[in-house]
């Protein structure tokens, strides 16, 4: 594990008792201070974190995941994205130290659940963008919170628990088409990724409905890629687009549907096209 998982988080004395398995000395370092009576005079110099508010009720293993919030709340008009990123620290160390994997679950299902309110509460407050403006608080947090919901399809990939994954990449997904749309390259390798993971899990009609707008809406794209190429216009954006019909094309063919094999073909030829223009400029 990398120490600056550790060294570069909010409390990384804490952090190290977690990762040394001394769960008890952990508790007196987030036990919250009795008020005294003229402790409203003295500038708070402890912020309350979320994190810290609800790790004794994982060591406690007394949190339920899905009901978080009567635990903690996750303010989600703050910078709670932050407190995502610690909790997602310590379920790495959780996972290093490897000898609590109770509590790691319950880390792990947690931050889904954050994840997964954290998106509802981005495509509410997204103002139907990019059709319309968007907060630019809202927009960042959403583009964090998918580095969030990546990070954690990693971790349960890394734990072959398929239905997570699934979980994760779709909210993943979710979050790039609530704000980042207009994306393409971005856009179609997340909508690949959920059809790939239902594929795997036997979901074939699903994976389907993932696959099929992507067709729809890239082979125009790639078309307009093709363009740029003899245009001597080659974009890095491109390659993920090109990739991601092609990926479509292949997927809807192997699940039994019917293409249209030219372009397919072409779509390939454009990617070979990509290969060699960029070989070009790298040489110059």
């Amino acid at each position: 594990m990398d120490s600056k998982i550790i060294s570069e988080g909010m409390k990384p004395e804490i952090l190290e008792l977690l990762h040394q398995g001394k769960f008890e000395a952990v508790f007196p370092k987030i036990e919250k201070k009795k008020k005294r009576i003229f402790d409203f005079m003295k500038a708070s110099k402890e912020e309350t974190h979320f994190t810290y508010e609800i790790l004794p009720s994982f060591l406690n293993k007394t949190v339920e995941p899905i009901e978080y919030s009567k635990v903690a709340k996750l303010n989600f008009k703050s910078d709670f994205v932050i407190e995502l990123i610690e909790l997602h620290r310590i379920l790495l160390v959780l996972q290093d130290y490897s000898k609590a994997p109770e509590i790691e679950k319950l880390v792990s299902f947690t931050l889904l659940e954050c994840i997964r309110d954290g998106a509802i509460y981005i495509e509410e407050n997204s103002n139907n963008y990019p059709q319309n403006s968007i907060n630019g608080k809202i927009w960042i947090d959403g583009a964090g919170l998918r580095i969030r919901a990546d990070e954690l399809s990693e971790y349960f990939k890394s734990k072959e628990d398929d239905q997570n994954t699934l979980e994760t990449v779709f909210l993943r997904a979710k979050l790039t088409n609530t704000i980042m749309s207009h994306y393409p390259n971005l856009v179609g390798p997340d909508m690949i990724a959920v059809a790939l993971q239902f594929e795997k899990m036997g979901n074939l009609d699903k994976a389907k409905q993932f696959l099929t707008p992507v067709v729809q809406d890239f082979t125009s794209l790639v078309q307009d890629v093709e363009e740029g190429i003899d245009e001597n216009e080659v974009m890095d954006e491109d390659f993920p687009i090109t990739e991601s019909l092609i990926q479509a094309l292949e997927g809807l063919k192997r699940l039994g549907e019917n293409i249209n094999e030219d372009t397919l073909n072409k779509s390939k030829e454009v990617l070979e096209k990509l290969k060699k223009a960029t070989n070009k400029v790298y040489k110059k």
